[in-house]
């Protein structure tokens, strides 16, 4: 099964006529139109996720990257660099290049070798399992490396990886791992997620593939569960529908804003979370009595399940006004936060203060283990400069812990989720 090219936003830009958005229709700003972070672009070059652009070089602050005609940004938007022009972020790169790994080390074909340096271990898992999953017609790949399926690049292979296509393979999927009692994870967008260099012997389910949005004239808009949440977003800016906005720069699933409640601005997904039909580890459709429970950055949904689908009650809103308010708010998100290979907020924000401001006052920013750094735009993200392994951001995160928790006896709780080995 060949990989999906999944595009997202680093920096809004500024086209030239022959470009256009090739995600929901959406036509690019002019020459101009997006001040501060405006960029040029030749007629190849094209911008996806809802009309944000590609930068280019000296557009992306401190992993700047310049774009010829051939290039093209794949494996979630992060793109390909010209030679000589990553400095210490990494690597040369021709036109014939591609940087599947988050614009870095391109990969070999799934199933083939690792990129550069050690080569990946390579997993079995019960043979019973891929047997069963080609019996029933269902997608799957072996040794699949996760760094190609995370937004910070980093992470040894899963055993077997899995592409349901529906919410009904997506129960299938499940309920063959029960009867084959195979160990599994559930994989949304990658975008907060750090997963161990030894990678894992288990059955992972990408839900990339569910990704139908059906938006409604009522406002009620039903969203798979791997659907990505930005261009749903956009989407429903332009039929009209407001609510959701605030949660246009969220990179990542539907799924997985639900079950870590999602948010930004003070919005959180829950705000406007109608349904969501939810399958447990075993396949079978669940809700507690009392419902799912949602709090600031997470929800009752239990690890090993997976939301199939969403549904949300927006109101009535001017188009115009919308994608003025998403424009506005991506740039914010532009001036903010940096781009490049990144997880998001790698802790949560404590009671009543900014994780990223304690650990800037701790003089923390630009603080390094091997390729992975502190970023100086914003403190609270670990970027991966191209070629950092797991180990790596999972020592730095670890070092801002301790520093944080000894001068200041505030205890940061992780945001990220960590992917480690089971015992």
């Amino acid at each position: 099964m060949a990989s999906g090219s999944e595009r997202s936003p680093e920096c809004g830009g500024a086209f030239v006529s022959q470009q256009w958005a090739r995600e929901e229709g959406f036509a690019l700003p002019r020459a101009g139109d997006l001040g501060e972070c405006g960029a040029a672009f030749t007629s190849e070059q094209r911008a996806y996720e809802g009309g944000f652009a590609l930068p280019r070089a000296g557009d992306l602050g401190e992993c700047g990257a310049a774009f010829t005609g051939e290039q093209r940004a794949y494996e979630g938007g992060f793109a390909l660099r010209r030679a000589g022009d990553l400095g210490e972020c990494g690597a040369a790169f021709t036109g014939e290049q591609r940087a599947r790994e988050g614009g870095f080390t391109p990969p070999q074909r799934a199933g083939g070798p690792g990129g550069g340096g050690a080569a990946p271990p390579r997993l079995n898992m019960d043979p019973r399992v891929t047997a069963a999953l080609r019996e029933v017609g269902i997608p799957y790949r072996e040794n699949e490396p996760l760094s190609k399926h995370t937004s910070l690049g980093v992470g040894g292979p899963a055993a077997v990886m899995a592409f349901p296509r529906s919410p009904e393979e997506l129960r299938r999927t499940l309920a063959l791992r029960k009867e084959l009692a195979a160990p599994h994870r559930i994989l949304g967008g990658g975008s907060n997620l750090v997963v161990v260099d030894e990678g894992l012997d288990e059955l992972v389910l990408n839900t990339r593939e569910l990704r139908h949005v059906a938006v409604g004239a009522d406002g009620v808009v039903d969203a798979e569960g791997g659907a990505n949440l930005i261009r749903t977003v956009v989407r429903c800016c332009r039929a009209g529908l407001a609510g959701m906005q605030s949660a246009v720069g969220i990179p990542g699933s539907v799924g997985g804003a639900a079950v870590m409640n999602a948010g930004a601005y003070g919005f959180s997904i829950s705000d406007v979370l109608r349904e969501i039909l939810v399958f447990d580890a075993d396949g079978e459709a669940v809700l507690p009595p009392e419902g799912w429970r949602f709090h600031y950055r997470g929800s009752s949904i239990p690890e090993g399940s997976a939301v199939a689908r969403i549904s949300v009650a927006l109101r009535p809103g001017d188009a115009a006004e919308l994608g003025k308010q998403i424009r506005e708010l991506q740039l914010e998100r532009v001036r903010s936060q940096p781009g490049g290979r990144n997880a998001g907020c790698v802790f949560k924000n404590p009671p009543g203060a900014h994780a990223g401001r304690i650990i800037d006052e701790l003089g923390l920013k630009g603080a390094r283990r091997g390729r992975a750094v502190v970023s100086e735009r914003h403190a609270n993200f670990i970027v991966n400069e191209g070629g950092a392994r797991a180990a790596d951001v999972l020592e730095l995160a670890e070092l801002l812990r301790e520093r944080v928790a000894r001068e200041t006896g505030v205890e940061l709780e992780w945001e990220v989720k960590v992917w480690r080995r089971s015992a």
